[in-house]
């Protein structure tokens, strides 16, 4: 993709909606937006890089400390 002023840039395709195309951009700004069919046309490089798991890949699901994680740091600094 092309942005404004001509740096390149990519954005995350996720799909189309109602006649606009759901993309990610890694902009922080942006995050998951929706461009008109038009607009995406005007910024696509027609460059396109698909991904798909090879025959090794594991699933690997990260454990995400919960708020009741922190209990016992509490209950040990305010003792």
């Amino acid at each position: 993709m092309v942005r404004d002023g001509g740096i390149q840039h990519y954005y995350t395709l996720f799909g189309k909606d109602k006649g606009q195309v759901v993309i990610g951009d890694p902009d922080p700004s942006k995050n998951v937006i929706k461009l008109s069919l038009e607009d995406f046309d005007k910024e696509w490089t027609r460059v396109a890089l698909f991904f798909e798991p090879g025959e090794n890949y594991i699933k690997y699901k990260e454990e995400v400390p919960g708020l009741l994680s922190f209990l016992p740091i509490y209950f040990v600094v305010k003792v």
